[in-house]
């Protein structure tokens, strides 16, 4: 009686070498943040209407912060570093 030989599997191979890249900390259509839009970020906390403009000019989104730095500080400042960085 011969004895039941079990199939023999070959080695699996090591998978090739894949360079592993690390995911970048921004998408690709955001800009990261620049030098001048931490110094719009000050003037928006000193004065926010003055950020708006810088970062838009004389636009609807300065009248906008106008009014709403009239209305309350704050929402001035929320609304500044809204158009300085996602508008």
């Amino acid at each position: 009686m011969e004895p039941v030989r079990t199939p023999v599997r070959p080695i699996a191979q090591p998978a090739p070498f894949r360079r592993v890249t690390a995911l970048p900390l921004v998408s690709d259509n955001v800009m990261p943040f620049t030098c001048s839009d931490i110094c719009k970020l000050i003037l928006a906390i000193i004065l926010p209407p003055l950020g708006v403009f810088m970062e838009k000019g004389c636009d609807i989104q300065l009248a906008i912060n106008i009014l709403l730095t009239i209305l309350g500080y704050i929402p001035g400042i929320i609304h500044a570093i809204w158009v300085i960085f996602y508008y």
